[in-house]
C-alpha cells in the first residue's frame, strides 16, 4: 500500500550520472566490512540523493538527507546475507536496492534497474532490511542471490519513514555466506602506456574503479594526459575505500618522444636536393631503430636500439625538387612515438613544362562516334621540332612552331568503346616536355528490354529496358525505363535507348491469351431464414476462384449480386450470380367474439409479403386474401396454429386466436320464505347484469301472490 500511495507522488530527483572529471559527491562511497568473517559497519549516516535509479524505492524523501550509498567488495562467492540496521527500531521503514557495479568506471552514474539485483521494499516496517537466509533478525527479508568473488556491490539504504539518524550494516558468517574485503586498487598494466608526448586523452584503470588518483598529467578519475605530462617516468597513485578500508597502489608511466630539430631545407641542385637537422631522443624503447622519412618514402636508419637520451643527426638527400608539399618524419620501429614536420620542396630553374592539358570527350554523333577536344597550356616551349597530340587509339594532331600557349586540338572520328583512355601532349624537340590526361570514353549502351511475357486478354503488364540514360518506346509506351502497357492483340515493343548520343535498341513481345468465362448453376430464391445454400468454388467449366461476398447471406431480402474472381493463372474472366431471398410473410390476427350465446364469431387476419389469392390458414382452408386481409367465420373456441404459406412457399409466424361465447349473466332469487295459508308473498331476483327475469309456477318478479299450502 505504501508504493500505491505515493506512486502519484514520487519526486524526479536528478541522479548524479557523474562525468569521469567529476567527484561522486553523492554517492558517499565507503568499504563497508573489511575482513572475511561477517561482522558490522558502521554507523553510517544518511545525505541527500540524485533521481531514482531503482525498481522499488519510492524516493518519497528524495530532497531529504535520508539516502546511503555504501560498497561492498565481495572476496568469498556464496549468498549475499546482509543485515540493514537503523538506530531507530520502532514503527519505520528502511527500503534498500542492491545494485552490481562490477568493472563500472563510475560507480554512481551505473545505478539502474538494468544493474539492480535485488531490491527489499520492506513489509513490515521494524526499521530494518534483511536480504539472504542467514536469520540476522530482521522480520522483512528478500533473497539477494548469490555473488562471486570479485563482483563490487552498491547499497543504496532508504530511510522512507524520515525517522532514522543513521544506519548499520552486517554481513551474515554462517558457512556459504559470502563475504567482503578490501577494495583491489591494482592498477591495470594494459592501460598505461607507454604513450608518446603527442598522443590524446587515455583512460587508465584499476580492477576496482571509482577511487581517487593522482600523480603528473592525472585527473582525480583516472584521466592520464600524456601532453601535460610530458616525456619522462611518471608515477601515479591510486585510492580507494574510505577508513578503515583504504587500498591504494601506484604505477609507473612512461612517456617517450623522437622530436625533429633544427630540420634545414637545401637548393634545388640538377633537379634534387637534400634535408638536414636532429632527432632529439626522450625516453626511447629498447628495442627497434630510429627512421627518418621523406614524403617520396625515401628511408634512413639514424641509431638502432640500444639508445640514449641525446640528439641524433639526419641527412636525407636525393629528394625531388618539384616546388610540391612534402614531410620529414621520425619514428621507432620499437615504439608508436614520431614527430612530422611538413615544409615545401624547393624548385629549379624553369624548363619547357606543360601546365595544363583537357580532354573532354563528345557524345555520340552520327554513326556512333565521338570526338575528344582540349586545350594544351605551356611554359618555356622549344622552337623547333612539333607538337604531337595523341589519343590511346593512336589517333593525332599535330602543330608546328612557333609555339603559342594555349592550343586547342581536336581528334575526330573516334570509336566508342566506353574504356578508360588518356590523351598525351609532347614536344618532340624536348622529350621530357609531356603531359598525360586520363579520361573515359563514351559507350554504345547495351540496351535489354525485359523478356517476352503472356498475360491474359484486358490484363496490364509491366515491360523495362536498362542500359541506358534515356529510353523511348513504340506503339504508344511512352519514354520512362519502366511502361504499363495493355494491349488487345499480340504486340512486339521496340526500346530506343540513348547514352550521351549513342543508340541502340531491343525488344520485348507481349503475347495475349483470351479469357474464359467461368459458368456456374444459377442458385434458385429461397426463403429468408432457411438454410442459405453454398457458392461453388469451381465452376461448371472448371475455373476455381473465390466469391465476394464469400458466403450467401439469408437475411438479405431481395436480389444480392455476388462475384466471382478466379484465382490467378487460370486467365478467367469475373462472372456474377443474382440470387434472391425472398422474405417470409407475416401474420396478424384479431378476433370479434360472437355477440350471442352460441353465436358465430370473426377473426380478421393482415398479412404482409402475401399476394391476392386463396390459402389455408391453418384449420381454415379456401380463405380468400385480398389487399393483405381475410376474414373467417367460426363458432366459439380456441383455434392455434394460424400461418400461412405464401405463393412463394415461405411460411409466415404461427399465430393462436380464441372466440368466446358472451357470459351468462349472474342472477340471485333472495332467500326462501315461509308464510302462512292464505297470506301473500313476494319474489324479487337480484339482477346486478340487468337480465330479464322469469319466474315458474306463473309467479311475476315483485307482485304479489298467494302460494299454495305445503312447500312450492
Amino acid at each position: 500500500m505504501r508504493s500505491t500511495f505515493y506512486l502519484g507522488l514520487n519526486l524526479l530527483l536528478l541522479f548524479a550520472l557523474l562525468s569521469p572529471e567529476k567527484a561522486f559527491s553523492q554517492c558517499n562511497i565507503n568499504t563497508t566490512i573489511c575482513s572475511t568473517s561477517g561482522n558490522t559497519a558502521g554507523p553510517f549516516t544518511f545525505q541527500t540523493p540524485s533521481n531514482n535509479p531503482s525498481s522499488c524505492l519510492d524516493f518519497w524523501n528524495g530532497t531529504n538527507a535520508n539516502y546511503g550509498y555504501i560498497v561492498l567488495y565481495i572476496t568469498q562467492s556464496g549468498t549475499l546475507d546482509l543485515l540493514i540496521q537503523g538506530d531507530y527500531s520502532g514503527f519505520s521503514c528502511l527500503d534498500v536496492a542492491i545494485f552490481d557495479i562490477t568493472n563500472q568506471n563510475d560507480p554512481c552514474s551505473s545505478l539502474s534497474t538494468a544493474t539492480e539485483i535485488s531490491c527489499n521494499y520492506v513489509a513490515p516496517c521494524s526499521g530494518c532490511a534483511e536480504f539472504g537466509s542467514a536469520n540476522l533478525g530482521c522480520p522483512a527479508v528478500v533473497d539477494a542471490g548469490t555473488v562471486n568473488a570479485g563482483d563490487v556491490l552498491m547499497i543504496l539504504v532508504e530511510d522512507w519513514s524520515d525517522v532514522q539518524n543513521s544506519f548499520t550494516l552486517t554481513l551474515g558468517s554462517n558457512p556459504g555466506s559470502a563475504q567482503t574485503g578490501l577494495p583491489d586498487p591494482t592498477i591495470i598494466p594494459s592501460t598505461f602506456g607507454p604513450f608518446c608526448a603527442s598522443d590524446g586523452l587515455s583512460q587508465i584503470q584499476a580492477e576496482n574503479m571509482g577511487g581517487t588518483w593522482s600523480g603528473p598529467g592525472m585527473s582525480s578519475t583516472g584521466i592520464f594526459d600524456p601532453q601535460a605530462a610530458g616525456p619522462g617516468a611518471h608515477t601515479i597513485n591510486y585510492s580507494i575505500g574510505s577508513a578503515p578500508c583504504i587500498a591504494t597502489s601506484s604505477a609507473v608511466i612512461i612517456v617517450g618522444a623522437a622530436t625533429i630539430d633544427d630540420m634545414t631545407i637545401g637548393s634545388c641542385v640538377n633537379d634534387v636536393y637534400n634535408v638536414t637537422g636532429n632527432i632529439t631522443v626522450l625516453q626511447p624503447p629498447t628495442t627497434g631503430d630510429l627512421i627518418v622519412e621523406s614524403c617520396d618514402g625515401q628511408q634512413v636508419t639514424i641509431a638502432s636500439a640500444p639508445f640514449i637520451e641525446t640528439s641524433y643527426p639526419f641527412d636525407i638527400t636525393g629528394l625531388t625538387a618539384n616546388g610540391s608539399p612534402c614531410n620529414i618524419q621520425a619514428y621507432f620501429t620499437g615504439s608508436p612515438c614520431f614527430d612530422v614536420l611538413n615544409y615545401t620542396a624547393p624548385t629549379c630553374p624553369p624548363l619547357c613544362d606543360i601546365t595544363v592539358l583537357t580532354a573532354t570527350p563528345t557524345g555520340c554523333q552520327a554513326g556512333n562516334t565521338y570526338t575528344i577536344a582540349g586545350s594544351v597550356s605551356f611554359t618555356d616551349p622549344p622552337t623547333t621540332g612539333q607538337l604531337i597530340v595523341q589519343d590511346c587509339s593512336g589517333a593525332t594532331q599535330t602543330f608546328n612552331p612557333p609555339f603559342t600557349s594555349p592550343i586547342n586540338y581536336s581528334i575526330n572520328s573516334l570509336i566508342p568503346n566506353g574504356q578508360a583512355c588518356n590523351v598525351t601532349a609532347y614536344f618532340t624537340a624536348e622529350a621530357t616536355c609531356t603531359s598525360t590526361t586520363n579520361y573515359t570514353a563514351p559507350s554504345i549502351p547495351i540496351v535489354n528490354a525485359s523478356a517476352d511475357v503472356t498475360i491474359c486478354m484486358g490484363e496490364s503488364t509491366t515491360i523495362s529496358a536498362s542500359g541506358a540514360t534515356t529510353y523511348s518506346w513504340d506503339n504508344g509506351a511512352g519514354t520512362a525505363a519502366n511502361a504499363t502497357v495493355s494491349p488487345n492483340t499480340s504486340t512486339t515493343y521496340t526500346v530506343t535507348g540513348t547514352t550521351n548520343g549513342c543508340i541502340a535498341t531491343d525488344q520485348t513481345i507481349v503475347n495475349i491469351t483470351p479469357k474464359v468465362t467461368p459458368t456456374f448453376t444459377q442458385i434458385a430464391a429461397f426463403c429468408e431464414g432457411t438454410t442459405a445454400p453454398t457458392l461453388p468454388t469451381t465452376s461448371t467449366n472448371g475455373i476455381t476462384g473465390t466469391w465476394s461476398p464469400a458466403t450467401v447471406s439469408n437475411t438479405a431480402i431481395g436480389n444480392t449480386t455476388y462475384t466471382f474472381t478466379p484465382a490467378t493463372g487460370q486467365c478467367a474472366a469475373q462472372q456474377t450470380m443474382v440470387i434472391n431471398v425472398t422474405p417470409n410473410p407475416t401474420i396478424a390476427v384479431a378476433v370479434i367474439n360472437p355477440t350471442t350465446c352460441g353465436g358465430n364469431g370473426t377473426i380478421n387476419f393482415t398479412f404482409t409479403n402475401v399476394a391476392d389469392g386463396t390459402y389455408t390458414i391453418g384449420s381454415f382452408s379456401g380463405v380468400v386474401v385480398t389487399s393483405g386481409t381475410a376474414s373467417v367465420t367460426a363458432p366459439a373456441g380456441t383455434y392455434n396454429g394460424l400461418s400461412i404459406t405464401n405463393q412463394n412457399g415461405c411460411i409466415s409466424n404461427s399465430e393462436s386466436a380464441t372466440l368466446s361465447d358472451p357470459d351468462a349473466p349472474s342472477v340471485n332469487s333472495g332467500p326462501d320464505l315461509e308464510v302462512c295459508a292464505g297470506e301473500t308473498a313476494t319474489l324479487i331476483a337480484d339482477n346486478p347484469d340487468g337480465a330479464t327475469i322469469t319466474w315458474d309456477n306463473g309467479v311475476t318478479d315483485g307482485v304479489a301472490f298467494v302460494p299454495p299450502v305445503g312447500t312450492t
